[in-house]
Parts: structure tokens; sequence; C-alpha cells
């Protein structure tokens, strides 16, 4: 995103733009979200209440007009989660930043609309775009967020789609990019690069990875599978090409149920759950 530099008097003017939900309301817009942005946490809407009902709207609410939102190729919902038509968008305004904030303030009974502030955005970046930034500027955000910023800007991207599949199963993104890449290639750098539109760079197999994902949760159930340890001692044993991934496959679809118990306490060592393994390639 280019810097926009903004001068005193734009400043000032566009201050005295801000007005309240209640004046929202008043002209008749409701309130939509981005179709794909990140999700509503309700931890982070009960920290906000807290915060809310100590010290009011510290922050206020930045938005767009749905209009704007539509026409830079995004896709909005209501507070119900469904996809509003776009020729509705225009009895809509769509919250770019805020999202928590507005949530915790309309659900809590002690915040009047009236003082919930709000602002449009001055800037004229695409709206897609800038809400990448502003997550990204104004949220602690965790591999999952990244994830869902990337395929909001890159739909196509099937890596990113699954990958996605994995992290909104609680997959930590080290672990899902093992999985799909065998190494940790897909870092949130380089998440971040795919939110500004660049395409990904990565070496990746689906099928293999749909392979492993399959045989694993034949015998392994999916909070195991998402630790990383599993994926570690497949990826030491494929690695330097000397036994093929599909043997390996093989191997742990024939563990016996005393050697998934074993495997799944090693935890950490593995060593010790390659070792396992290893003892069914032969005979795979």
């Amino acid at each position: 995103m280019d810097n926009q530099i903004f001068s005193k008097a734009t400043i000032v003017n566009n201050l005295a733009k801000i007005i309240t939900l209640a004046e929202v309301y008043d002209k008749g817009k409701r309130v939509a979200f981005v179709k794909g942005n990140r999700e509503i946490s309700k931890e982070n809407v009960n920290a906000k209440k807290k915060s809310l009902r100590a010290f009011g709207v510290l922050v206020p609410i930045m938005y767009v007009s749905g209009r704007k939102a539509i026409a830079d190729g995004c896709s909005i919902v209501g507070l119900d989660g469904k996809e509003i038509p776009s020729e509705e968008a225009g009895d809509h305004i769509v919250i770019i930043d805020g999202q928590h904030r507005f949530m915790a303030a309309i659900t809590d009974n002690t915040v009047n609309p009236e003082e919930i502030y709000m602002f449009e955005s001055w800037s004229s970046e695409n709206t897609i775009a800038l809400l990448s930034e502003a997550n990204i500027e104004m949220n602690k955000w965790k591999g999952k967020n990244f994830v869902d910023g990337a395929v909001l800007i890159l739909p196509d991207e099937e890596l990113l789609s699954r990958i996605k599949e994995l992290t909104d199963r609680k997959y930590p993104l080290s672990t899902a990019s093992k999985i799909y890449c065998f190494n940790m290639d897909i870092t949130t750098a380089v998440l971040a690069a795919c939110m500004k539109g660049e395409g990904i760079d990565a070496e990746y197999d689906l099928v293999r990875a749909e392979k492993f994902l399959a045989v694993a949760r034949s015998k392994f159930e999916e909070k195991f599978i998402a630790k990383r340890y599993l994926i570690d001692a497949v990826i030491k044993l494929v690695s330097g090409g000397s036994t093929p991934y599909e043997k390996v496959f093989a191997a742990i679809d024939k563990l016996s149920v005393n050697d998934v118990k074993n495997i799944i306490e090693a935890k950490t060592d593995v060593t010790k759950i390659k070792d396992i393994i290893k003892s069914h390639i032969e005979t795979a």
C-alpha cells in the first residue's frame, strides 16, 4: 500500500466527520462486514466489553460505504453472516477496522448507540488492500489470521485454501506448512505478501498431503496430528529420497493399536516415532 500523507486541513476536516452508530441508523443504514475477513472471536468480544464499560469507545470504528466495498471486488455479509446482494450495498456501511469493538458494543446493554463512534476511511485505497493493512497494523494477528487474509486476497490459490482448511481445524500454521510443503516455508511473512497481491512461491504436493492426512486420520485423532510430531517423523523418513512417501504412508496404515499408543506417548521424541513407523516399512 502506498503511503498517503494527509494535510492538517484534511485531518481536521475528516475528524469533523466522526459520527455515531445512532446517526448511522438514523440515515437508514445497516452495518455489514467483508465476507472472509477475520472471524469474530468470543474471547476478544468479551475483552472489548470490559474495556467499553470502563472507558467507552477509545478508538472510532472505521468503515467504507457498501458501494465502495462492492466496487472494489468484495462480497459483504450482514451480522447474521448471510451475503448481501450487490444491489442492496448502498443501504450498508462496511466495517474495516473494529469488528470486535462493534460486536462488543451492540451486544452489551450498557453501551448506547450514541456512544459508539465511527468514521469513514480517509484513504482512497482499494477496500481489500485497506482491510489487510488495517488488520495487520491494528490487531495482534496469529498464523490463522494471516491465512484467512491471504485467502481473502487470493481465493483461487489452491494451496492457501487447503492450508486454511487445516487452520480452521486448529492446526498451527507451521504444521499445515509441513504437511503441504514438507517444510515451514509458508510463514506469516509469506502470507502478508500474499495479502498485498503477490503470488505464492513455494514447492508443495497436494496429493501427498491429502494421502498423509487420510492415513493419519485413520489412526490418530486430529488433535495429535496437528501437533506436528507425526509429520516431522514422516519428513525424516522421506528426506533424501531413500524411502518413497507411499511406503511410509503404507507403514502408518499398518500400525497396531499399541504402536499408536506408543507414538502418542512419545510426544516430542520424533526419533522414537520415526523408528516405530520404520519398523513397518519392510512389511508395508
